[in-house]
Protein backbone atom coordinates (compact mmCIF):
# COMPACT_ATOMS: atom_id res chain seq x y z
CA UNK A 1 0.00 0.00 0.00
CA UNK A 2 1.41 3.05 -1.14
CA UNK A 3 2.00 6.08 1.48
CA UNK A 4 0.12 9.29 0.91
CA UNK A 5 1.88 12.62 0.94
CA UNK A 6 0.98 15.40 3.35
CA UNK A 7 -0.49 17.17 0.81
CA UNK A 8 -2.61 14.14 -0.33
CA UNK A 9 -3.21 13.57 3.32
CA UNK A 10 -4.41 17.00 3.84
CA UNK A 11 -6.79 16.86 1.06
CA UNK A 12 -8.45 13.69 2.26
CA UNK A 13 -9.19 15.12 5.54
CA UNK A 14 -10.67 17.99 3.83
CA UNK A 15 -13.02 15.58 2.11
CA UNK A 16 -13.79 13.65 5.27
CA UNK A 17 -14.55 16.70 7.15
CA UNK A 18 -16.75 18.33 4.28
CA UNK A 19 -18.19 14.99 3.85
CA UNK A 20 -19.32 15.00 7.87
CA UNK A 21 -20.82 18.66 7.49
CA UNK A 22 -22.54 17.88 4.56
CA UNK A 23 -24.18 14.79 6.05
CA UNK A 24 -24.64 16.43 9.44
CA UNK A 25 -27.98 16.39 9.77
CA UNK A 26 -28.56 12.88 8.56
CA UNK A 27 -26.00 11.39 11.53
CA UNK A 28 -27.99 13.73 14.07
CA UNK A 29 -31.39 12.15 12.75
CA UNK A 30 -29.64 8.90 13.71
CA UNK A 31 -28.44 9.82 16.87
CA UNK A 32 -31.92 11.26 17.57
CA UNK A 33 -34.39 8.32 16.19
CA UNK A 34 -31.84 6.50 18.78
CA UNK A 35 -32.26 8.22 21.65
CA UNK A 36 -36.35 8.22 20.97
CA UNK A 37 -36.76 4.72 20.30
CA UNK A 38 -34.88 4.04 23.10
CA UNK A 39 -37.01 6.12 25.25
CA UNK A 40 -40.15 4.62 23.15
CA UNK A 41 -39.63 1.23 24.17
CA UNK A 42 -38.79 2.28 28.00
CA UNK A 43 -42.40 3.61 27.90
CA UNK A 44 -43.77 0.84 26.27
CA UNK A 45 -42.43 -1.34 28.52
CA UNK A 46 -43.39 0.39 31.68
CA UNK A 47 -47.19 0.46 29.84
CA UNK A 48 -46.53 -3.44 29.34
CA UNK A 49 -45.59 -4.08 32.92
CA UNK A 50 -48.86 -1.76 34.39
CA UNK A 51 -51.07 -3.63 31.76
CA UNK A 52 -49.54 -7.19 33.17
CA UNK A 53 -50.29 -6.00 36.33
CA UNK A 54 -53.89 -5.39 35.69
CA UNK A 55 -54.20 -8.03 33.87
CA UNK A 56 -52.39 -9.99 36.85
CA UNK A 57 -54.99 -8.55 39.69
CA UNK A 58 -57.96 -9.31 37.28
CA UNK A 59 -57.29 -13.11 36.85
CA UNK A 60 -56.79 -13.10 40.86
CA UNK A 61 -59.75 -11.60 41.55
CA UNK A 62 -61.93 -13.64 38.98
CA UNK A 63 -60.29 -17.08 40.21
CA UNK A 64 -60.97 -16.29 43.71
CA UNK A 65 -64.11 -15.18 43.57
CA UNK A 66 -64.68 -18.47 41.30
CA UNK A 67 -63.27 -20.84 44.01
CA UNK A 68 -65.31 -18.67 47.01
CA UNK A 69 -68.93 -19.67 44.59
CA UNK A 70 -67.58 -23.24 44.45
CA UNK A 71 -66.01 -24.14 47.88
CA UNK A 72 -69.99 -22.43 49.26
CA UNK A 73 -71.55 -25.37 47.02
CA UNK A 74 -69.35 -27.56 47.78
CA UNK A 75 -71.02 -30.96 46.23
CA UNK A 76 -73.11 -28.80 43.78
CA UNK A 77 -69.83 -26.82 42.45
CA UNK A 78 -70.39 -28.12 39.09
CA UNK A 79 -73.10 -25.20 38.77
CA UNK A 80 -70.45 -22.57 38.64
CA UNK A 81 -67.92 -22.86 35.26
CA UNK A 82 -65.12 -20.81 33.67
CA UNK A 83 -65.97 -20.36 30.23
CA UNK A 84 -63.39 -20.22 27.60
CA UNK A 85 -60.45 -21.77 29.20
CA UNK A 86 -60.95 -19.18 32.04
CA UNK A 87 -58.19 -18.01 32.29
CA UNK A 88 -57.48 -16.51 28.34
CA UNK A 89 -56.88 -12.88 28.52
CA UNK A 90 -57.38 -12.52 24.57
CA UNK A 91 -60.76 -11.21 25.31
CA UNK A 92 -59.89 -8.38 27.32
CA UNK A 93 -61.43 -10.68 30.37
CA UNK A 94 -61.97 -13.42 32.58
CA UNK A 95 -65.63 -15.15 33.41
CA UNK A 96 -67.03 -17.52 34.51
CA UNK A 97 -70.79 -18.82 34.44
CA UNK A 98 -73.44 -20.22 37.46
CA UNK A 99 -76.09 -22.84 35.55
CA UNK A 100 -75.07 -22.59 31.89
CA UNK A 101 -74.16 -26.05 31.63
CA UNK A 102 -77.83 -26.88 33.65
CA UNK A 103 -80.10 -24.45 32.46
CA UNK A 104 -78.82 -21.71 29.42
CA UNK A 105 -82.13 -19.37 29.57
CA UNK A 106 -81.08 -18.88 33.48
CA UNK A 107 -77.31 -18.88 33.27
CA UNK A 108 -75.74 -15.68 35.17
CA UNK A 109 -72.39 -14.84 33.56
CA UNK A 110 -70.33 -12.97 35.35
CA UNK A 111 -66.90 -11.30 33.63
CA UNK A 112 -63.80 -9.30 34.88
CA UNK A 113 -62.77 -6.81 32.11
CA UNK A 114 -59.50 -5.30 31.88
CA UNK A 115 -59.65 -4.13 27.92
CA UNK A 116 -62.79 -3.07 26.05
CA UNK A 117 -63.18 -3.17 22.15
CA UNK A 118 -65.45 0.00 22.43
CA UNK A 119 -62.27 1.83 24.04
CA UNK A 120 -60.70 2.40 20.65
CA UNK A 121 -63.14 5.60 20.88
CA UNK A 122 -62.21 6.91 24.36
CA UNK A 123 -58.79 8.25 25.73
CA UNK A 124 -57.77 4.56 27.67
CA UNK A 125 -55.06 5.07 25.32
CA UNK A 126 -51.43 6.18 25.36
CA UNK A 127 -49.81 7.85 22.35
CA UNK A 128 -45.67 6.22 22.07
CA UNK A 129 -44.34 7.53 19.28
CA UNK A 130 -47.10 8.13 16.75
CA UNK A 131 -48.64 5.11 17.86
CA UNK A 132 -52.12 4.39 20.53
CA UNK A 133 -51.29 1.51 23.08
CA UNK A 134 -54.29 0.64 25.17
CA UNK A 135 -54.27 1.28 29.02
CA UNK A 136 -55.81 -1.43 30.95
CA UNK A 137 -57.56 -0.96 34.20
CA UNK A 138 -59.25 -3.02 36.60
CA UNK A 139 -63.19 -3.09 36.10
CA UNK A 140 -66.20 -3.99 38.34
CA UNK A 141 -67.41 -7.19 38.19
CA UNK A 142 -70.11 -7.47 35.49
CA UNK A 143 -72.95 -9.68 36.15
CA UNK A 144 -75.97 -10.83 33.04
CA UNK A 145 -78.35 -12.97 33.09
CA UNK A 146 -81.56 -13.56 30.32
CA UNK A 147 -83.62 -13.69 32.77
CA UNK A 148 -82.42 -10.47 34.55
CA UNK A 149 -81.87 -8.70 31.32
CA UNK A 150 -79.51 -5.70 32.27
CA UNK A 151 -76.05 -6.08 32.57
CA UNK A 152 -75.30 -4.59 36.24
CA UNK A 153 -71.63 -4.18 38.11
CA UNK A 154 -70.86 -4.82 41.66
CA UNK A 155 -67.48 -3.96 43.44
CA UNK A 156 -67.47 -7.89 44.67
CA UNK A 157 -69.00 -10.93 44.27
CA UNK A 158 -70.67 -10.74 47.93
CA UNK A 159 -72.38 -7.34 46.71
CA UNK A 160 -73.62 -9.44 43.81
CA UNK A 161 -75.19 -12.53 45.92
CA UNK A 162 -76.67 -9.53 48.15
CA UNK A 163 -78.69 -8.17 45.42
CA UNK A 164 -82.18 -9.27 45.52
CA UNK A 165 -82.73 -10.49 41.83
CA UNK A 166 -79.23 -12.47 41.49
CA UNK A 167 -80.20 -13.83 45.08
CA UNK A 168 -83.61 -15.44 44.00
CA UNK A 169 -82.65 -16.37 40.31
CA UNK A 170 -78.89 -17.85 42.14
CA UNK A 171 -81.40 -19.75 44.66
CA UNK A 172 -83.72 -21.30 42.16
CA UNK A 173 -80.79 -21.92 39.91
CA UNK A 174 -79.19 -24.23 42.97
CA UNK A 175 -82.65 -25.81 43.96
CA UNK A 176 -83.18 -26.95 40.15
CA UNK A 177 -79.92 -28.27 39.89
CA UNK A 178 -79.98 -30.52 43.17
CA UNK A 179 -83.61 -31.77 42.36
CA UNK A 180 -82.45 -32.93 38.42
CA UNK A 181 -78.86 -33.74 39.32
CA UNK A 182 -78.21 -37.22 38.43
Amino acid sequence: MKKLTKQQQEQQEQVRLALIESNEPLLFDIKAAIETGIESKKKIEALNKKNAEVVEAQKKLCLADFNKIQDFLGEYKDLVQMYGSGVDESGGHFGYTIGKEFSSEKAIFISYYFLRDWWDDSDNFETINGKRYPIYYAESLEAWSDVIGETETYDSIETMFGDYNYDILISKLLTEYIINKP
